[in-house]
């Protein structure tokens, strides 16, 4: 997986979303992912960060930032053709998680705008399908979808049902049991040991028999526990740094919750690494960092990081942006 990302130029093996990344880390063996996101506003950041540090005039030839934003419209401009002079390109979000997409949405599409796009942002419940068309509240019709809400968020119906009759591409599709829970099915050295978490019988990542939920709750300091389908670092638990009876009830929930469609993550946990870097006001500050690929159409477009005083680096719960430089 890893000379596919970073070494080839052909795409991952199989089906593979228009847009994805890969959440990881460096480490001494390599590049280890932990999670496989779909969610499109992820592409803000690392554009925004890239143009900010670049008024530092700070790069050095031939030092240059991973083009992740380029790559994506890379990517759309292959779909110009087949999306009609008429069509937009939309990103729906659910009621409840509006407030989270409102300005960096907002800026992700006067970016889109500036290219030379037709992009809009709007409620998933403002949506309808009518006659062959999906149309937005204002009644532009929509080409291409660009999913900012949950698999199961209210109003998705009418969204799967322009899709299955064909006149509109989801660029980020879901999966059944959650894109983190893809890595159950594949053994690669680059990514961990990843259950999705029902009342099962399975394998402990030594290749020993174990029943699944006794050894979630036994074994908590090696593990992580997480939502399958969620978004910035809610619900995710380190079981090292989580109370043992906190642990307990989120383990036992997620067992529950599993016939009822709402899947969960156990993963063995993968170190973050940390170092020490000056803070604004030249003190010393030890954060965390991480390294994730962007693919387009399974192939690597680009790398971002972040840096966060806490193993959890996403954005929302106090992570940083950074670009990568190619050197």
């Amino acid at each position: 997986m890893r000379w596919h990302i970073f070494g080839s130029r052909s795409p991952l093996p199989g089906y593979f979303p228009p847009f994805a990344r890969f959440d990881g880390c460096q480490q001494e063996a390599g590049p280890v992912f932990f999670e496989l996101n779909v969610g499109a506003v992820g592409f803000l950041d690392t554009d925004r960060t890239g143009a900010l540090y670049r008024t530092l005039d700070l790069e050095q030839s031939p030092a240059q930032i991973s083009p992740v934003f380029a790559s994506l419209l890379s990517m759309l401009e292959g779909r110009k053709a087949s999306l009609g002079a008429d069509r937009w390109l939309v990103m729906p979000g659910a009621e409840a998680e509006e407030h989270l997409y409102s300005a960096g949405t907002a800026c992700f599409m006067r970016l889109l705008h500036s290219a030379g796009w037709r992009a809009h942002f709007c409620p998933l419940r403002s949506l309808t399908y009518q006659d062959g068309v999906l149309r937005t509240a204002e009644g532009r019709e929509v080409g291409l979808l660009a999913r900012a809400y949950f698999a199961n968020s209210p109003g998705t119906e009418v969204v799967e049902q322009a899709i299955r009759e064909g006149p509109v591409e989801l660029l980020n599709p879901p999966s059944a049991h959650g894109n983190k829970g893809l890595f159950e099915v594949v053994a690669d050295p680059a990514l961990p040991w990843t259950r999705v978490l029902c009342s099962r019988e399975t394998t402990d990542p030594e290749g020993q028999p174990v029943d699944l939920a006794s050894y979630a709750l036994a074994s908590r300091c090696q593990l992580v526990l997480k939502p399958s389908d969620g978004h910035g670092g809610r619900g995710v638990l380190l079981g090292a740094n989580t109370d043992p009876d906190l642990w307990e009830r989120a383990v036992l929930d997620a067992v529950h919750d599993y016939p009822k469609g709402r899947r969960s993550i156990l993963q063995k946990a993968s170190p973050i690494p940390s170092q020490s870097f000056v803070g604004k006001r030249g003190e010393d500050v030890c954060l965390h960092r991480d390294c994730n690929a962007f693919l387009f159409e399974g192939v690597f477009g680009g790398l971002a990081a972040r840096l966060s005083p806490t193993a959890i680096t996403n954005i929302s719960q106090g992570g940083g942006a950074v670009p990568v430089y190619v050197v």
